[in-house]
């Protein structure tokens, strides 16, 4: 299997996009969960984010989106 390169940032989805950051994985499924514990992580060190409605954009090797992962919505 190939690994593919996915592309992460953080956003408030009308302002603010972080730089990206890449990582290779074997599957959409592995980098969408590597979304999701950058978004529990967020939530754990500044719980404020949650009301401010920020999230973690996943893209793929073609910079289209993969995921939109709220950082309120994780637990």
């Amino acid at each position: 299997m190939t690994m593919t390169t996915f592309r992460y940032s953080i956003t408030d989805l009308s302002r603010y996009e972080s730089d990206l950051i890449e990582v290779a994985w074997d599957s959409q499924d592995e980098a969408v969960g590597f979304g999701n514990d950058i978004a529990r992580e967020m939530l754990g060190r500044m719980p404020e984010l949650a009301r401010r409605g920020w999230s973690v954009t996943v893209y793929d090797s073609e910079k289209k989106l993969v995921s939109v992962v709220p950082i309120a919505a994780v637990s």
